[in-house]
């Protein structure tokens, strides 16, 4: 037997479609969840900033 009919012999692992269109949290790769973390972490790092930035012109302009 060759390495060619070796590797077809092997099993295939089936991975599940990326446009099935479900929302299953098990198929979506795991560095999303890491980008969702840092996307929400840079939106209340800059709702903050511009918080304190309003509070700082406020006091400058009274």
């Amino acid at each position: 037997m060759d390495t060619s009919e070796k590797q077809n012999q092997q099993p295939k692992t089936e991975r599940p479609d990326k446009n099935t269109g479900t929302d299953d949290k098990s198929s979506r790769p795991p560095a999303f969840d890491d980008l969702r973390f840092i996307v929400k972490a840079t939106l209340t790092i800059g709702a903050r900033m511009l918080r304190e930035l309003d509070k700082v012109l406020t006091k400058l302009n009274s």
